[in-house]
C-alpha cells in the first residue's frame, strides 16, 4: 500500500470507495467490531473479508487481498508490519510513536484484547477463592510477566467480581455497536 500512517490511508480510501478491504478473523470478532466502528466513523466505504482466523486474516493483509487488519500488536513485529493506529486509550509502550484513533481525531469505543478463566455458572464460592488465588499467582508470576511482555500484552489480575463488572460493560458496549453497525441479526 503507498501510505505511510493513517492519515494517508484515509485520504486514499476516501478517493476510491469500495475499492479497499479489511480482513477479521471471524465475522463478530472483535478485529471485526473495531475496524467496522473505525471505518463507519470517519464514513469509509472499506470492504469487510472474514478470513479464517487470524492466520487467513495476516495471510491477506500479507498477499494484498487484505489492505487492513486489526489485531494484537505482536504481529507488527512478526509479520513486518506497518502500525497505523492502536484503538486503545494510551499508546502502547512497545510503539510510543503510534498514535491511538483518539488521539488521531476519531471518537470511537476503546478496543483492547483480554482473555478470561471460565467455569461453571454455579461453582461453589470456595472453589471460585481457590481458583481465583492460583489464577491470580500465575497472572502475577514473573515467568507470565514475561510471556505477557514477549506478545505485547499486559498482564492484569481482576477477581471473579471486577471480571463480570468488566465482562457487563463490555457485553453493553459491543450489544450498542452491533446495532449501530447494523451488525446484529
Amino acid at each position: 500500500v503507498p501510505w505511510k500512517n493513517f492519515a494517508e490511508a484515509v485520504a486514499e480510501v476516501k478517493k476510491h470507495p469500495g475499492k479497499y478491504v479489511f480482513a477479521s478473523s471471524a465475522p463478530g470478532s472483535s478485529p471485526h467490531f473495531s475496524q467496522q466502528a473505525l471505518f463507519a466513523a470517519l464514513g469509509l466505504d472499506v470492504v469487510h473479508m472474514p478470513a479464517n482466523g487470524s492466520a487467513g486474516a495476516i495471510q491477506a493483509l500479507q498477499t494484498g487481498t487484505a489492505h487492513f487488519y486489526a489485531d494484537p500488536p505482536v504481529i507488527i513485529r512478526q509479520f513486518d508490519l506497518q502500525g497505523l493506529g492502536c484503538f486503545g486509550d494510551t499508546r502502547m509502550p512497545e510503539y510510543p510513536d503510534m498514535l491511538t484513533f483518539r488521539e488521531q481525531g476519531i471518537d470511537i469505543p476503546s478496543f483492547t484484547g483480554w482473555h478470561a478463566f471460565w467455569g461453571p455458572k454455579d461453582l461453589p464460592a470456595d472453589i471460585v477463592a481457590k481458583l481465583e488465588k492460583a489464577a491470580e499467582k500465575v497472572i502475577n508470576s514473573e515467568e507470565f510477566k514475561q510471556i505477557c511482555q514477549r506478545t505485547d500484552m499486559k498482564n492484569t489480575f481482576m477477581s471473579s467480581a471486577e471480571m463480570a463488572r468488566f465482562f457487563a460493560e463490555e457485553h453493553d458496549t459491543y450489544n450498542t455497536l452491533a446495532t449501530k453497525l447494523g451488525l446484529k441479526k
